[in-house]
């Protein structure tokens, strides 16, 4: 929930029909920024130590609920749909046989990697010496979550995770392009790997 209203911004601006939430019933605890920002005024203009504070609104809404409002309020032409996908499904391990599970996972895939995406783009703002280490910790968990939607969201059966040698290669490649392949030819190797004759990194 902490990304709900990140994740249904993503939904709208990719122009999706619709957007999945759980049963909807959990209750939440909402407050605009620009609330929180006047309380936080109000607190630092008091001379005295309050300790911690908890700025809340101390109204609980509905996922379902405050999902449709922003819908409204903001005029966004979105469905918002109910997978009827609870805590429970997990707990009794049911979860494979709900026929929304796979479409949930595959959703939930094409925001991690939109993530992915603006997190790579960011990278040439670093330091060429300072990139590895996040360009790699992206490659693996792309890699990885291209292992849960080809298992069609079965990350129960087994561990989900990359042998050594993967790491590996997948490690080396990275180090390749970040360390030692020179910046001009950054381009090229980016454009190569769109038509999928180098790997994607």
């Amino acid at each position: 929930s902490n990304n709900l209203w990140s994740n249904i911004n993503i939904a709208v601006k990719s122009q999706q029909d619709s957007f999945n939430i759980s049963k909807g019933t959990q209750l939440r605890d909402y407050l605009h920024i620009e609330e929180i920002a006047r309380y936080i005024k109000i607190i630092s203009s008091i001379n005295k130590d309050l300790g911690i504070v908890n700025i809340c609104s101390n109204i609980p809404i509905s996922i379902k609920e405050i999902t449709n409002k922003w819908v409204k309020d903001n005029n966004w032409k979105i469905k918002i749909e109910s997978n009827k996908i609870e805590v429970e499904h997990f707990n009794e391990g049911s979860v494979l046989l709900n026929n929304q599970w796979e479409p949930y996972t595959k959703e939930y895939a094409k925001r991690a990697r939109s993530y992915l995406k603006e997190a790579r783009e960011l990278l040439p703002l670093l330091p060429r010496r300072a990139r590895y280490s996040p360009a790699a910790m992206i490659a693996f968990y792309e890699k990885i979550l291209n292992i849960i939607v080809k298992r069609q969201g079965d990350v129960f059966t087994s561990r989900v995770g990359l042998s050594k040698p993967q790491k590996l290669i997948l490690a080396a490649t990275v180090y390749l392009k970040y360390r030692i392949l020179p910046r001009f030819l950054t381009p090229v190797w980016d454009g190569l790997s769109k038509v999928g004759l180098l790997p994607k990194v």
